[in-house]
């Protein structure tokens, strides 16, 4: 499974979809189709919940499409290998100024997991985040900014 989920989390930065390969075949797992209230959906990742669930997690654009419109972060769910997933759950909005973006997922040693993500406030200051979930993606803390001594991109 291992192999599977990174090979996931690679097809879901590099064609913004998750897919697998069966057998030399690809297999897209999820499309989200941008519409008029969600024209983008970008960045990504994914990791495997203990109990084998797939959580990903992605930017949502709902201010416009290009990189510094109003964005989210929502999280689908996936109880059968990526063949179904969940409704989108925001789990990061922005908090005023532009967007929150380029999410990364890690399994910490201590068994948590840790969401870091971009928040960009201005097109000088985006600086990057972390917050951590302590019961599989439940619920998140609160989001703790990593370079705090500078403001920049």
């Amino acid at each position: 499974m291992k192999a599977r989920i990174v090979l996931l989390i690679a097809m879901v930065i590099l064609a913004g979809r998750p897919a697998l390969v069966v057998g030399g075949e690809t297999e897209t797992l999820l499309v989200i189709e941008p519409n008029k209230e969600n024209p983008r959906n970008s960045e990504g990742d994914i990791i495997e919940l203990k109990d084998g669930r797939l959580c990903l997690i992605y930017t949502r654009f709902t201010g416009g499409s290009g990189d510094h419109a109003a964005a989210d972060l929502a999280m689908r769910i996936s109880g059968d290998d990526g063949m179904n997933w969940s409704d989108d759950r925001i789990v990061a909005q922005r908090p005023g100024g532009l967007n929150v973006m380029s999410v990364s997922l890690l399994r910490l040693a201590s068994g948590q997991i840790a969401l870091f993500y971009l928040r960009k406030t201005s097109r000088e200051d985006c600086r990057p985040l972390m917050c951590i979930s302590t019961d599989e993606t439940a619920t998140w803390s609160k989001s703790t900014v990593c370079i705090t001594d500078k403001v920049g991109h």
